[in-house]
């Protein structure tokens, strides 16, 4: 996703938690080649979905960026702090 390329991929693991169908990559279902196949047509012919999806996709990616996990966690167990120490 960090670098610009469009993402085909399956609904398994965290997967639908940050890839959106139609907006930063294309879902597909698990084990069906037929499904792969029209998300690969459909990306070789239109061209402004491959530029969506690749701009969206940079954008999602930023949010995943080690510094910015880091951030949430050191968020995250301040308050667990916090809420324990009440």
């Amino acid at each position: 996703m960090a670098s610009g390329c469009p993402i085909i991929a399956t609904p398994v693991g965290i997967i639908p938690e940050i890839l959106i169908h139609g907006v930063n990559g294309l879902i597909v279902e698990p084990n069906n080649p037929n499904s792969l196949a029209k998300a690969v047509f459909s990306l070789a012919r239109d061209e402004n979905l491959r530029k969506n999806l690749s701009q969206n996709a940079v954008e999602t990616a930023k949010r995943y960026k080690w510094d910015k996990i880091a951030e949430l966690y050191i968020a995250l167990y301040k308050r667990l702090v916090e809420e324990k120490s009440r």
